[in-house]
């Protein structure tokens, strides 16, 4: 889901329709909300909860009854974006770009 504002990207939402985080699932479909990104001059906007409103919708019509996310272990902004949907901690996770280790944490909704 991409969202787009007088031909500007305002923002974007990937989903997977299962989770990389298979060791952590405790429903029997997980799937996972893979990026949210909106641009950081918009932040506020509610670009954020319409893509993630969607995304949701979206879990819910392919039939998820858990939700999956990583988010980086400083960005507390987005923690507590995915805390007001519902997600909770449930993990430590390793985000790995390249040769780089990311300390993230992997949060969860049952749905």
């Amino acid at each position: 889901q991409v969202a787009a504002d007088s031909g500007a990207l305002a923002g974007y939402c990937k989903i997977g329709l299962s989770s990389s985080f298979t060791e952590y699932t405790r429903g029997t479909r997980a799937m996972e909300l893979k990026q949210l990104y909106t641009d950081p001059d918009r932040t506020g906007q509610g670009i954020g909860a319409q893509l993630m409103d969607w995304a949701m919708a979206d879990f819910v019509r392919h039939g998820a009854d858990e939700v999956h996310i990583s988010v980086w272990s400083e960005n507390s902004g987005a923690q507590r974006f995915y805390a007001r949907y519902g997600f909770e901690w449930l993990a430590d996770v390793a985000f790995w770009v390249g040769q780089h280790r990311d300390h993230e944490f992997l949060y969860a909704r049952m749905l």
